[in-house]
């Protein structure tokens, strides 16, 4: 093992030029600023950091750096694996999109770092276009949402659910209960268009304006 470290290291001690190390650096920076500009616009979750934005464009450059250490030096390649080796990351990753940015920040760095500059442009280009693809198409997206409805107060049941079978939605109930002032409380699972749950809600508090009629969800899940 030692004498193929040695060889390793004897043989390539050669590094890139200052000014090309510089020119991989910026470059790096610049593809992964556009790789978390991407992260801004067609992020849809819950979960927005901006700090997260900022450490893709730290970790692009980070490793662009250290393919350049590294180059095809074996020892550096076995010292920067026992050095990784002792740093545990315990930060939780909630969404499967946040992952991806970080992996394609590192694809970047990488490729950005051992010279092939034209692959991760090409990279970022195909990436970048197919999330445009996903936006405009709404390609995995389902055409229902499920929302979550309670009502309280004075109503008939049955009327509610003609209401809502004239309005051509699904639905059932989860629970209803009868207070002591003979006050109904019910709640609703309703299955309807994605984006007309804003729609139906003022339907239904009109047509029972004896009742109080409140959302318990945004959107619960779609199926």
């Amino acid at each position: 093992m030692e004498e193929l470290i040695f060889s390793g290291e004897t043989m390539t001690r050669t590094l890139l030029h200052p000014t090309t190390s510089i020119l991989f650096m910026l470059a790096s920076v610049l593809l992964s600023l556009c790789l978390s500009k991407a992260y801004v616009y067609f992020h849809s979750g819950v979960g927005y950091s901006h700090q997260f934005t900022i450490g893709l464009v730290i970790t692009s450059l980070t490793i662009t750096l250290i393919m350049i250490i590294i180059g095809s030096n074996i020892a550096r390649a076995f010292a920067l694996v026992g050095a990784m080796s002792i740093v545990r990351f315990r930060n939780p990753i909630k969404d499967t999109m946040d992952l991806v940015y970080i992996f394609s920040a590192i694809a970047i760095g990488m490729a950005v770092g051992t010279g092939f500059l034209y692959l991760a442009v090409a990279y970022l280009v195909v990436f970048v276009g197919y999330l445009f693809f996903v936006k405009l198409s709404g390609f995995g997206e389902r055409s229902k949402s499920l929302s979550v409805v309670r009502m309280f107060g004075s109503f008939d049941v049955d009327q509610v659910g003609v209401f809502l079978d004239e309005n051509d939605v699904g639905w059932s109930i989860i629970s209803t209960e009868l207070d002591d002032k003979k006050n109904k409380s019910m709640v609703i699972q309703i299955s309807h268009d994605r984006g007309k749950e804003d729609k139906l809600l003022i339907n239904l508090k009109t047509k029972f304006s004896n009742a109080s009629v409140n959302q318990l969800n945004g959107k619960l899940g779609w199926f």
